[in-house]
């Protein structure tokens, strides 16, 4: 498992990334991962995203895996 950190948000930015990732964002990242040969992952909506301190977390999976 990896995970991907992008620094130097505000909590309300990284939100709105969150919350586009889970929507449209998650969708659209399927052709770049394709062009790759790479399954794209999606969102774990039983879990959404989880705030600690200033980070947040999107919980993430690939089907099939």
């Amino acid at each position: 498992m990896a995970r991907l950190i992008f620094d130097n948000l505000t909590t309300e930015q990284a939100k709105t990334f969150a919350n586009w990732f889970e929507g449209q964002g998650e969708q659209s990242c399927a052709v770049w991962f394709d062009e790759d040969g790479v399954k794209s992952p999606l969102v774990d909506v039983t879990k959404k995203y989880e705030q600690c301190n200033d980070d947040l977390i999107v919980y993430c999976y690939t089907p099939g895996d």
